[in-house]
């Protein structure tokens, strides 16, 4: 697997002195002296690309045979978890960039992961193995794979079970706790907006406080209605103000959010005008499109002649070669230099920069080592 160079495809961007530490690998390292600096670096590089063609090997199809055969016997330890009955475990990676997370082991069957208890498995990488070994297993071996845990740790005070309620009633404590003390706050009498005393926004107060201030602020406005009623009454010539007899809402450290109504920015007949604009629009696109792009005298199909479609004898002759070339069994050239270009620039994206490095390099490479063949790039918009 690892001599195949098709597997190792940009591998050469991941791994240092990586030419030399494929040779240590192949057996094939020269004998040509190096210093010990170096030859550490090398045995290092060797180490880490090895491990990088694990983790692609390892989702092959004879690579997940032999790993689902070691997980059957237990090879990679055994489930911690009680309920678990001791099951075997896989190991995963939690990236698949190395150098980031150590690898981990999986439990199919209470679906968690656990660090390995030798530490010389533990300072494995985690992208030796991949992130998607245990599920690519039991997608090739779904009959063998593992029915969930279904049984968990119930806590109990004397055989009873706790009630969900206090439970609840817990964690709103904890965090009605943690809010006081992110704010600084030491008592629930503090938590109450005051003029005197401002709390920082997005505070919202205790309810019973809000009930409080509610029925306040509703008996304040019956005495208040009742007094506008009689000085109403006992004044003749003007009507009293009613904003001295009715008390005003207070924010309280509050911003008061009253509901405005959005102005209408533009009226019955401009909308008309825009729709109308807008249709003669289409309609001379729709007119432009049919009877001027498409117009056979601008595009004639008879003027086209068999060089300009692709039908010459010479382009003819020339597909055909490359044809019997490409299916020739023993011409492996257009194999060696496909590889030797992959090895080198790796995903060529268009537009990218190594697409651009790879185009130069056929170009390059045909004019000056086919001497019947003429390479060239086209200008593209």
């Amino acid at each position: 697997y690892v001599t195949d160079r098709f597997n190792l495809t940009n591998l050469n961007t991941e791994v240092l002195h990586y030419q030399k530490a494929l040779e240590l690998i192949t057996d094939n390292l020269s004998n040509k002296p190096m210093t010990n600096e170096l030859r550490e670096q090398v045995e290092k590089s060797a180490m880490h690309l090895y491990g990088l063609v694990h983790a692609r090997y390892i989702m092959t199809a004879r690579g997940l045979s032999k790993m689902y055969e070691k997980y059957k016997h237990g090879e990679f330890g055994l489930c911690p978890r009680y309920h678990c009955s001791q099951h075997p475990l896989i190991p995963v990676g939690l990236s698949d960039v190395a150098f980031k997370e150590k690898v981990k082991l999986y439990c199919p069957r209470c679906e968690d992961i656990y660090c390995p208890k030798s530490r010389k498995h533990a300072r494995l990488d985690g992208a030796y193995f991949g992130t998607g070994l245990p599920h690519m297993i039991f997608l090739n071996y779904s009959a063998n794979r593992p029915a969930p845990s279904e049984q968990r740790y119930v806590p109990r005070i004397f055989g009873f079970k706790i009630h969900e309620v206090a439970e609840l009633h817990r964690w709103q404590d904890e965090q009605r706790e943690e809010q006081k003390k992110r704010l600084g706050i030491t008592s629930s009498a503090q938590m109450i907006p005051d003029e005197k005393k401002p709390v920082p926004w997005g505070l919202p107060p205790l309810r019973a406080e809000v009930l409080k201030r509610r029925q306040a602020e509703s008996s304040a406005h019956s005495q208040g209605h009742a007094t506008y009623l009689a000085a109403e009454a006992s004044s003749k010539d003007a009507k009293p103000d009613m904003d001295d007899y009715y008390p005003q809402a207070e924010s309280k450290g509050y911003t008061l959010l009253q509901p405005q109504r959005r102005p209408d920015v533009m009226t019955v007949r401009t909308r008309m005008i825009v729709f109308l604009a807008g249709m003669m629009l289409m309609a001379g696109a729709v007119v432009y499109i049919r009877f001027v792009m498409y117009d056979p005298r601008v595009i004639d199909p008879s003027t086209f002649s068999a060089t300009t479609l692709g039908t010459s004898p010479d382009t003819l002759e020339t597909v055909d070669k490359l044809l019997r070339a490409g299916f020739d069994q023993n011409n492996t050239v257009a194999w060696d230099r496909l590889a030797e270009m992959t090895d080198m620039y790796g995903h060529r994206m268009t537009g990218s920069q190594a697409y651009d490095h790879s185009a130069e390099w056929v170009v390059k490479t045909t004019n000056s080592q086919d001497a019947n063949l003429t390479a060239y790039t086209e200008p593209v918009w």
